[in-house]
């Protein structure tokens, strides 16, 4: 369909606090897409949640990497010192203008205590 978007932010980007509010969702409960299923159900069985701001966020469009660190209240000058990767690439990743390496996933996703797949669900 000419015209039409897929997935993002319709509505322009828009700062949203994720600090802790309410209870954590399932990976299942809180993910959304075919490509989220295989995800959700590994981790129901390892019993891993996502927490519930941080599924709202990513259903919004928010990047995984951005609603995890928001979350955990961390900059992206601090995401930065912790994972080695200069903050212009973290910010490139957090925008979508960059897909990010799966070394940069990896080291992003230690430092957020969680892992690859539910950044980038």
């Amino acid at each position: 369909m000419m015209g039409s978007r897929v997935g993002g932010n319709p509505g322009g980007a828009q700062r949203r606090s994720l600090a802790p509010q309410g209870p954590a969702l399932t990976a299942k409960e809180g993910t959304h897409g075919a490509d989220c299923d295989a995800l959700a159900a590994q981790e129901a069985e390892n019993d891993a949640r996502i927490p519930h701001e941080v599924a709202l966020a990513m259903m919004q469009g928010v990047h995984g990497v951005r609603a995890f660190r928001e979350f955990r209240k961390v900059t992206l000058r601090g995401l930065s010192q912790r994972t080695g990767i200069a903050p212009s690439y973290l910010s490139e990743i957090e925008r979508g203008a960059k897909p990010g390496s799966v070394a940069a996933l990896s080291r992003i996703a230690l430092a957020l205590d969680t892992t690859i797949d539910a950044l980038t669900c």
